[in-house]
């Protein structure tokens, strides 16, 4: 059964806490990893202002909460008892907290429709990425015929 499956039903995963929410976000991304057999998670799933430090240390912490929790549920897997963190990431990743305010904002169309500019300065490339809400599926959009857009 892969792991994820597995996951599921674990009490971390399954219970909710006093506020009536998940302890632990959706599990995104579980993967093994070649030669090693480590496996690979991304799990820690987020709602903060980037922009601000109080929001940011509060993520940080409740994200580093988090991976303990996932850890205490994948050690009840039948084979995972001894698991343990290899490593995480430094720090939260943020993206998309500020924006050029420039003369034009290029918008979710000029990216889809692989706009053209006359006063281009640089392109644009690859799908766009977008989060709402933490635990919501992540939505994408391709560039028109998976090609540039210019950006004025």
């Amino acid at each position: 059964m892969p792991i994820f499956r597995q996951l599921a039903g674990q009490p971390p995963f399954s219970k909710r806490n006093s506020a009536g929410s998940n302890r632990l976000s959706r599990v995104r991304v579980i993967l093994r990893v070649p030669i090693t057999n480590d496996v690979a998670t991304y799990f820690i799933d987020q709602k903060y202002d980037g922009r601000d430090a109080e929001s940011l240390t509060e993520a940080e912490i409740h994200g580093r909460e988090q991976a303990r929790a996932y850890l205490q549920a994948i050690r009840t897997i039948p084979g995972c008892e001894h698991a343990y963190i290899l490593a995480t990431g430094p720090e939260i990743g943020t993206r998309e907290s500020r924006h050029v305010n420039a003369r034009y904002q290029v918008t979710t169309q000029d990216i889809e429709n692989g706009a053209r500019f006359d006063d281009v300065v640089c392109w644009g490339r690859g799908q766009l990425e977008y989060h709402t809400e933490p635990g919501q599926p992540t939505m994408w959009r391709m560039v028109h015929e998976n090609s540039t857009y210019d950006i004025p």
